[in-house]
């Protein structure tokens, strides 16, 4: 498997748990078996009762594999405005589908701190940076992350918080991009 694949595969699992977990609703034989299957499998104290797929684990996960893992690709495709300007529209394209507005994937987050170049590239750089750096916190109890870039200074110069909801539509618009979703949106 080729390195620039690995994203496209974090994006795919994560489809795959998110509608494995809203298919728990319809309790079909087959969900219960690989659940209770799963729930058995792990040895923990207290044992998984509550377990739920579409949690903080899976949305990192996805957030690394889709903004850190790659970083040699981000490098490259930052420099250049025409894929931000695609990039931009596969989120929008995202966002519509999901029944939310936005003429940006920037307004999809509420910015607390934003100092310097405020171009989507440098968000999107940003945004790896505190995501490789583990300056993440999840409000679970609001449904909301925060992610705080701190510079060289050891100033934070870029700090955003997220709804779980928005931060779903921003992934997704990512994943598509890497697994070839966004080319049929254009």
């Amino acid at each position: 498997m080729r390195s620039e694949e690995i994203p496209a595969w974090c994006f795919l699992t994560g489809q795959f748990l998110i509608g494995f977990d809203r298919n728990k609703k319809s309790r079909t034989p087959n969900y219960i078996s690989v659940h209770n299957d799963f729930l058995k499998s792990t040895e923990t104290d207290p044992p998984l009762e509550d377990f739920y797929y579409v949690n903080p684990g899976i949305v990192i996960m996805l957030c690394y594999g889709l903004l850190v893992y790659s970083v040699e690709y981000w490098d490259s495709f930052l420099r250049d405005e025409i894929n931000m300007k695609r990039l931009n529209k596969g989120i929008i394209a995202a966002a519509y589908q999901m029944g939310v507005s936005v003429s940006t994937f920037i307004e999809l987050f509420r910015i607390i701190v934003w100092k310097g170049d405020t171009s989507e590239s440098t968000f999107i750089r940003k945004l790896r940076n505190a995501i490789a750096h583990s300056h993440i916190d999840v409000d679970e109890r609001h449904s909301e992350y925060t992610y705080r870039n701190v510079n060289r200074s050891q100033d934070v110069d870029f700090e955003i918080s997220v709804s779980t909801e928005n931060l779903g539509i921003f992934l997704t618009g990512l994943g598509r991009h890497f697994s070839g979703g966004q080319r049929r949106n254009r």
